[in-house]
């Protein structure tokens, strides 16, 4: 493991432990509005630029979030060796589904085996109906 890396895992396992400041709103000064990169409107924060301990700092003055659903489409991806646990639009199953039955690479599978290949790649809630 190179130093680099050991150091971002400290930085994070930091981050994690270490309760975030929440600034005290100033309406005299601009807001920023930071919204999740996915578009899943799981939540949005606004952070302001302000003096604390004679430095500008930017920090949160409001977050605003949802909890995560299962039916928000959570996918879990694994390959042979690592997994991803990622939130995405439902719309994208619909892709993952033609990829694996459909498309002109899957072969044109039985049903049996487009479930058997589904199931080992990814996973979602109700992925088992979807599939059929």
């Amino acid at each position: 493991m190179t130093q680099e890396r050991i150091e971002a895992y400290e930085k994070i396992m930091k981050d994690f432990t270490e309760a975030p400041i929440v600034l005290m709103p100033d309406c005299n000064i601009p807001f920023k509005l930071y919204i999740d990169a996915c578009g899943n409107e799981l939540w949005e924060a606004l952070h302001q630029v302000q003096i604390i301990y004679d430095k500008p700092t930017e920090g949160p003055a409001c977050y605003i979030s949802r909890q995560i659903k299962a039916t928000d489409g959570i996918i879990y991806h694994r390959t042979k060796n690592s997994c991803v646990i990622t939130l995405c639009r439902r719309s994208l199953i619909n892709t993952i589904l033609h990829e694996f039955h459909d498309s002109i690479n899957s072969g044109n599978l039985s049903e049996d085996r487009t479930l058997e290949k589904v199931k080992n790649c990814a996973w979602w809630q109700s992925w088992r109906k979807e599939t059929i």
